[in-house]
Protein backbone atom coordinates (compact mmCIF):
# COMPACT_ATOMS: atom_id res chain seq x y z
CA UNK A 1 0.00 0.00 0.00
CA UNK A 2 1.51 3.30 -1.06
CA UNK A 3 1.11 6.13 1.44
CA UNK A 4 -0.30 8.30 -1.36
CA UNK A 5 -3.22 5.86 -1.60
CA UNK A 6 -4.35 6.62 1.94
CA UNK A 7 -4.19 10.37 2.43
CA UNK A 8 -2.73 13.71 1.44
CA UNK A 9 0.15 13.30 3.90
CA UNK A 10 3.79 12.60 3.10
CA UNK A 11 5.67 9.67 4.63
CA UNK A 12 9.47 10.01 4.79
CA UNK A 13 11.82 7.42 6.27
CA UNK A 14 15.49 7.61 7.19
CA UNK A 15 17.50 4.41 7.09
CA UNK A 16 21.09 3.27 7.47
CA UNK A 17 23.44 1.30 9.62
CA UNK A 18 24.52 2.07 13.16
CA UNK A 19 26.29 5.41 13.50
CA UNK A 20 25.13 6.72 10.12
CA UNK A 21 23.62 9.95 11.49
CA UNK A 22 19.95 9.25 10.77
CA UNK A 23 18.65 10.82 13.96
CA UNK A 24 20.66 14.00 13.44
CA UNK A 25 19.36 14.43 9.89
CA UNK A 26 15.80 13.62 10.96
CA UNK A 27 15.86 16.28 13.64
CA UNK A 28 17.38 18.83 11.26
CA UNK A 29 14.72 18.04 8.67
CA UNK A 30 11.92 18.28 11.22
CA UNK A 31 13.05 21.72 12.40
CA UNK A 32 13.50 22.94 8.82
CA UNK A 33 10.05 21.84 7.67
CA UNK A 34 8.35 23.14 10.79
CA UNK A 35 10.04 26.47 10.16
CA UNK A 36 8.49 26.48 6.69
CA UNK A 37 5.02 26.05 8.20
CA UNK A 38 4.52 22.31 7.67
CA UNK A 39 2.75 20.05 10.14
CA UNK A 40 5.49 17.53 10.97
CA UNK A 41 5.48 14.36 13.06
CA UNK A 42 8.98 13.13 14.00
CA UNK A 43 8.97 9.51 15.11
CA UNK A 44 11.12 6.39 15.22
CA UNK A 45 11.21 2.60 15.22
CA UNK A 46 11.26 0.88 17.52
CA UNK A 47 9.67 3.09 20.16
CA UNK A 48 7.47 5.60 18.34
CA UNK A 49 4.49 4.84 20.58
CA UNK A 50 4.03 4.14 24.28
CA UNK A 51 3.69 0.42 23.58
CA UNK A 52 6.63 0.65 21.20
CA UNK A 53 8.81 2.10 23.95
CA UNK A 54 8.17 -0.98 26.08
CA UNK A 55 8.95 -3.25 23.12
CA UNK A 56 12.13 -1.28 22.39
CA UNK A 57 13.49 -1.99 25.86
CA UNK A 58 13.15 -5.71 25.20
CA UNK A 59 14.43 -5.92 21.63
CA UNK A 60 17.37 -3.52 22.09
CA UNK A 61 18.53 -4.91 25.42
CA UNK A 62 21.96 -6.47 25.78
CA UNK A 63 20.50 -8.93 28.30
CA UNK A 64 18.65 -11.18 25.84
CA UNK A 65 21.54 -12.84 24.05
CA UNK A 66 19.51 -15.97 23.42
CA UNK A 67 16.84 -14.13 21.39
CA UNK A 68 16.44 -15.92 18.05
CA UNK A 69 16.07 -13.89 14.81
CA UNK A 70 12.40 -14.81 14.39
CA UNK A 71 11.54 -13.52 17.87
CA UNK A 72 13.47 -10.33 17.17
CA UNK A 73 11.52 -9.85 13.93
CA UNK A 74 8.15 -10.43 15.60
CA UNK A 75 8.90 -7.79 18.23
CA UNK A 76 9.78 -5.31 15.50
CA UNK A 77 6.60 -6.14 13.59
CA UNK A 78 4.52 -5.71 16.75
CA UNK A 79 6.11 -2.30 17.21
CA UNK A 80 5.54 -1.40 13.55
CA UNK A 81 1.91 -2.50 13.56
CA UNK A 82 1.15 -0.30 16.57
CA UNK A 83 3.18 2.53 15.08
CA UNK A 84 1.45 2.51 11.70
CA UNK A 85 -2.09 2.13 12.97
CA UNK A 86 -1.99 4.45 15.97
CA UNK A 87 0.42 7.16 14.84
CA UNK A 88 1.50 7.19 11.19
CA UNK A 89 -1.84 6.69 9.45
CA UNK A 90 -3.78 9.13 11.68
CA UNK A 91 -1.16 11.82 11.03
CA UNK A 92 -1.24 11.17 7.29
CA UNK A 93 -5.02 11.43 7.19
CA UNK A 94 -4.61 14.92 8.64
CA UNK A 95 -2.23 15.82 5.82
CA UNK A 96 0.90 15.82 7.95
CA UNK A 97 4.49 15.05 7.04
CA UNK A 98 5.72 12.00 8.92
CA UNK A 99 9.47 11.52 9.32
CA UNK A 100 10.47 8.17 10.79
CA UNK A 101 13.93 7.20 12.01
CA UNK A 102 13.84 3.61 10.69
CA UNK A 103 10.94 1.63 9.26
CA UNK A 104 10.47 -1.66 7.38
CA UNK A 105 13.64 -1.39 5.28
CA UNK A 106 15.59 -1.79 8.52
CA UNK A 107 13.88 -5.13 9.12
CA UNK A 108 14.84 -6.23 5.62
CA UNK A 109 18.47 -5.18 6.11
CA UNK A 110 18.90 -6.44 9.66
CA UNK A 111 16.60 -9.44 10.02
CA UNK A 112 16.76 -10.73 6.41
CA UNK A 113 20.18 -9.81 5.05
CA UNK A 114 22.11 -9.94 8.33
CA UNK A 115 20.11 -12.48 10.37
CA UNK A 116 18.89 -14.72 7.55
CA UNK A 117 15.13 -14.65 8.13
CA UNK A 118 13.43 -15.55 4.80
CA UNK A 119 12.16 -12.57 2.83
CA UNK A 120 8.81 -14.30 2.32
CA UNK A 121 8.31 -14.29 6.08
CA UNK A 122 9.01 -10.56 6.34
CA UNK A 123 6.70 -9.76 3.43
CA UNK A 124 3.83 -11.84 4.81
CA UNK A 125 4.02 -10.32 8.30
CA UNK A 126 4.48 -6.77 7.02
CA UNK A 127 1.46 -6.98 4.71
CA UNK A 128 -0.87 -8.81 7.07
CA UNK A 129 0.02 -7.13 10.37
CA UNK A 130 1.30 -3.64 9.57
CA UNK A 131 -0.72 -3.20 6.37
CA UNK A 132 2.25 -2.99 4.01
CA UNK A 133 2.41 0.81 4.05
CA UNK A 134 5.25 1.99 1.76
CA UNK A 135 6.97 5.36 2.34
CA UNK A 136 6.81 8.07 -0.31
CA UNK A 137 10.57 8.49 -0.11
CA UNK A 138 13.38 6.83 1.84
CA UNK A 139 16.87 8.17 2.46
CA UNK A 140 19.59 5.62 3.19
CA UNK A 141 22.51 7.31 4.91
CA UNK A 142 25.45 5.26 3.71
CA UNK A 143 28.82 4.99 5.42
CA UNK A 144 31.34 2.19 5.61
CA UNK A 145 30.98 -0.10 8.64
CA UNK A 146 34.55 0.80 9.62
CA UNK A 147 33.67 4.50 9.78
CA UNK A 148 30.46 3.73 11.65
CA UNK A 149 32.29 1.73 14.29
CA UNK A 150 34.74 4.60 14.86
CA UNK A 151 31.79 6.96 15.38
CA UNK A 152 30.18 4.53 17.80
CA UNK A 153 33.40 4.08 19.75
CA UNK A 154 33.82 7.84 20.07
CA UNK A 155 30.25 8.29 21.29
CA UNK A 156 30.52 5.36 23.69
CA UNK A 157 33.51 6.94 25.43
CA UNK A 158 31.28 9.91 26.26
CA UNK A 159 28.07 7.93 26.84
CA UNK A 160 28.91 4.27 27.64
CA UNK A 161 25.30 3.51 28.57
CA UNK A 162 24.16 4.27 25.00
CA UNK A 163 25.71 1.16 23.41
CA UNK A 164 22.99 -1.06 21.92
CA UNK A 165 23.16 -4.76 21.12
CA UNK A 166 23.42 -4.06 17.39
CA UNK A 167 26.37 -1.76 17.91
CA UNK A 168 28.15 -4.63 19.65
CA UNK A 169 27.79 -6.91 16.62
CA UNK A 170 30.84 -8.02 14.61
CA UNK A 171 32.08 -6.07 11.60
CA UNK A 172 30.76 -8.82 9.29
CA UNK A 173 27.22 -8.18 10.58
CA UNK A 174 27.43 -4.46 9.81
CA UNK A 175 28.73 -5.23 6.33
CA UNK A 176 25.70 -7.42 5.66
CA UNK A 177 23.38 -4.66 6.89
CA UNK A 178 25.01 -2.12 4.60
CA UNK A 179 24.80 -4.47 1.63
CA UNK A 180 21.14 -5.04 2.43
CA UNK A 181 20.32 -1.34 2.30
CA UNK A 182 22.24 -0.92 -0.96
CA UNK A 183 20.37 -3.84 -2.54
CA UNK A 184 17.04 -2.37 -1.46
CA UNK A 185 18.02 0.94 -3.08
CA UNK A 186 19.10 -0.81 -6.28
CA UNK A 187 15.71 -2.54 -6.53
CA UNK A 188 13.66 0.60 -5.76
CA UNK A 189 15.63 3.60 -7.07
CA UNK A 190 12.57 5.83 -7.41
CA UNK A 191 11.72 5.53 -3.72
CA UNK A 192 15.09 4.89 -2.07
CA UNK A 193 17.87 7.48 -2.34
CA UNK A 194 21.37 6.60 -1.14
CA UNK A 195 23.04 9.57 0.55
CA UNK A 196 26.80 9.37 1.24
CA UNK A 197 27.06 10.12 4.96
CA UNK A 198 30.82 10.42 5.47
CA UNK A 199 30.83 14.21 5.04
CA UNK A 200 29.62 17.34 6.87
CA UNK A 201 26.04 17.11 8.11
CA UNK A 202 25.11 20.30 6.26
CA UNK A 203 26.11 18.76 2.92
CA UNK A 204 24.09 15.64 3.69
CA UNK A 205 21.08 17.75 4.62
CA UNK A 206 21.29 19.81 1.42
CA UNK A 207 21.27 16.65 -0.71
CA UNK A 208 18.25 15.31 1.17
CA UNK A 209 16.39 18.57 0.55
CA UNK A 210 17.20 18.42 -3.16
CA UNK A 211 15.28 15.15 -3.45
CA UNK A 212 12.54 16.14 -1.03
CA UNK A 213 11.47 19.62 -2.12
CA UNK A 214 9.52 18.46 -5.22
CA UNK A 215 7.42 16.17 -3.02
CA UNK A 216 6.47 18.65 -0.32
CA UNK A 217 2.80 19.59 0.04
CA UNK A 218 1.67 23.19 0.25
CA UNK A 219 1.86 24.60 3.76
CA UNK A 220 -1.33 25.07 5.73
CA UNK A 221 -2.39 26.05 9.25
CA UNK A 222 -2.22 23.38 11.90
CA UNK A 223 1.06 23.70 13.72
CA UNK A 224 3.63 20.99 14.26
CA UNK A 225 3.92 17.89 16.34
Amino acid sequence: MKSTDTSSGLFITLEGGEGSGKSTQGQMLTRHLQGKGHHVVWTKEPGGTEIGQALRKVVMSNHHGDMVPETELLIYLADRTQHVKSKILPAMREGGIIISDRYHDSSVAYQHFARGVPMATLDFLFRNLAGGLVPDITFVLDISPETAIKRIEKRTVEHPESLSKFEEEALSFHRKVRQGFLEIAAKEPNRVKVIPADRPREDIFDQILTFLIPLLPATHPGGAT
